[in-house]
């Protein structure tokens, strides 16, 4: 019996309902369909527009409105969308009963996927990854939080395919299988919004190796604390594979003189040149490449692509990209940079920056670093937005020592007057906001969009 064959016989003759009906419930509701055709399925959805496609369908039940969530007592097996926290479900239904898409493509895939989480860096690094197994001839997908839901890739998922996972803490609530390959980046706060502290942040994430089978592996980050501690309690140290770009590991991945080496026992087994990198500036990239680097050779890809695949890379958008030089003033996009800690490394890694632009919506972030790294910082012009840009403003104009200006926009278009007023020629203006677009924008995307199009109006200024 094939593993999806397994789990049709799970799912046959019980109650199923999908909680949540956005992209990835809409993908989970394909899949259901086409396993179990002729059963009747059920869908919650607090938006009643969301649900306009299945009126109609009378093999499907319909719950919406603002009591949505009560539907979740009386069925067998719940599929959670991500962007609902266990915390509330586990109130109200046995967790036992809750699944998920990545949930249930990790029982049936597991022994095939490398799984990237991180708070930082897990688009970049998933990619990096995908695209240097690419490169060595074998077969390969790339999914998860990335923008593609895992079920959508089943039907092209091999014996030999490896599958690359971009996964969110959101995604790894509630898993009951582990990859075979494990990538843990970086710990800090984020969703606080949706986790109940920064704790349960960590533990989401930690749930990527909770049930890792015997012969998994994590591969992780020995300068980040957070991530080594969990590591170090969580994993045996026989499967665990780290990186670091403060030393030389006895056995782990690490980085000297524009070179990416792979250690074991005290002696270097590979060593790949990647100072000639087109993109990927920052030491911050160094850790993703690295990552990339351990995860590829712990599933046994090596050879002369690696450094060809890294070296080559173009990276991605809304990451320290630099969208181009408009009214003789060049803007960098890293509309992604939802962290202090990220908009700090973006400050780090791009030189002559004369206009930060920071803030959004405010998730109970501590901003005290960042405020004092910007103070001490050569930046001359500082434009906060959003409520968090609230907490900024107050804090940089308060300080004495400060000799920077600091201007409050109530948006993205008096943002740009902002830019066009006080943002010299020949300078940088870099969009690194330390905070979530959600206030104003869907997502950072659409944030990272705007901005593009505020350069872009600079056209002949």
């Amino acid at each position: 019996m094939s593993r999806c064959e397994e789990m049709k016989t799970w799912l046959e003759g019980k109650s199923i309902l999908l909680l949540g009906f956005g992209r990835e419930g809409r993908s989970t509701f394909r899949w259901l369909r086409s396993m179990l055709p002729e059963s009747g399925l059920a869908v919650a959805d607090r938006d009643d527009q969301a649900l306009k496609e299945l009126r109609g369908d009378e093999r499907v039940t319909l719950f919406h409105g603002p009591d949505y969530l009560s539907a979740v007592a009386g069925y067998d097996i719940v599929f959670r969308t991500p962007g609902l926290p266990m915390s509330i479900l586990k109130k109200i239904v046995d967790p036992e009963k809750i699944t998920s898409q990545t949930d249930i493509f990790l029982r049936l895939f597991s022994r095939q996927v490398i799984g990237v989480t991180g708070t930082k860096g897990k688009s970049t690094t998933s990619t990096l990854i995908h695209e240097i197994i690419k490169s060595s001839g074998n077969h390969t997908l790339l999914a998860g939080n990335i923008g593609v839901p895992p079920f959508e890739i089943m039907d092209r998922i091999k014996p030999g395919t490896w599958v690359v996972l971009e996964l969110s803490s959101h995604q790894l609530e509630q898993i009951r299988t582990g990859p075979a390959i494990s990538v843990i980046l970086n710990l800090y706060q984020e969703h606080l919004d949706h986790h109940s502290d920064f704790l349960s942040y960590q533990e989401a994430k930690f749930n990527l190796v909770r049930n890792m089978n015997q012969y998994g592996t994590l591969i992780y980050n020995l300068d980040d604390l957070l991530v080594s501690r969990h590591a170090e309690e969580k994993v045996p140290e026989k499967q665990r594979f780290g990186f670091t770009y403060l030393g030389f590991p006895d056995s782990g991945v690490c980085f000297s003189n524009g070179n990416v080496l792979v250690r074991h026992l005290g002696q270097a087994l590979a060593k790949y040149p990647v100072d000639s990198r087109q993109s990927l500036p920052g030491i911050h990239n160094v850790y993703n490449i690295m990552a990339s680097v351990a995860a590829t050779w712990t599933a046994e890809i090596s050879g002369i692509g690696v450094s060809e695949t890294v070296n080559s890379f173009r990276g991605l958008p809304h990451r320290m990209e630099n969208i181009g030089t408009f009214g003789g003033i060049t803007f960098y996009n890293d509309s992604i940079s939802t962290v202090p800690e990220s908009t700090m490394m973006a400050i780090k890694s791009i030189r002559g920056i004369h206009t930060l632009i920071l803030g959004g919506k405010d998730r109970g972030v501590d901003y005290s670093g960042l405020i004092s790294f910007v103070a001490s910082s050569e930046i001359p012009v500082v434009i906060c937005t959003g409520e968090t840009g609230i907490r900024i403003f107050k804090a940089l104009t308060g300080e004495k020592n400060w000799s920077g200006n600091c201007y409050m926009a109530s948006g993205y278009d008096e943002i740009t007057l902002l830019i066009r007023e006080h943002t010299l020629p020949g300078g940088i203006c870099l969009l690194s906001p330390a905070a979530s677009s959600y206030d104003m924008f869907r997502n950072f995307q659409e944030r990272g969009d705007r901005f593009r199009q505020i350069a872009l109006q600079m056209k002949g200024v």
